[in-house]
């Protein structure tokens, strides 16, 4: 009776090992680098979310939508630095809805002034 393997097969199973590692390890890499992304994403619409709240806010406690403060603007949330850029824009109603104002506020959201991770936009009336 023979005990163990053959050389043979040890070579196969280790090469078997060595193109089956790096491709594990290529995907936990990929992995990881979707987690890190996904999480960046989650804090950068909790600030735009955040935001749109407390122009919400601010209007109900009688700050006009036409003095919202617009452009970009640096705010440290969860431990980074994030670029915040509100636009308000006012939306075009019906005549028959006039006097009424309609104002379009997009929220952008991202790690530096160039890059924005989230858009996300809300309705507010005068």
């Amino acid at each position: 009776m023979k005990r163990g393997f053959a050389l043979l097969e040890v070579l196969v199973a280790l090469a078997i090992i060595a193109v089956a590692l790096p491709a594990l390890m290529l995907r936990m890499q990929s992995i990881l680098g979707n987690a890190q992304r996904n999480e960046e994403k989650t804090y950068a619409y909790w600030l735009a979310d955040n935001t749109l709240q407390e122009l919400q806010l601010d209007q109900k406690l009688g700050r006009p939508v036409s003095g919202i403060r617009r452009g970009k603007k640096k705010e440290d949330f969860a431990g980074h630095d994030w670029y915040v850029d509100v636009q308000v824009e006012e939306v075009p109603l019906p005549e028959e809805l006039l006097p009424a104002r309609m104002y379009r506020v997009n929220i952008g959201v991202g790690p530096n002034e160039d890059k924005t991770l989230v858009k996300l936009s809300g309705y507010m009336s005068e």
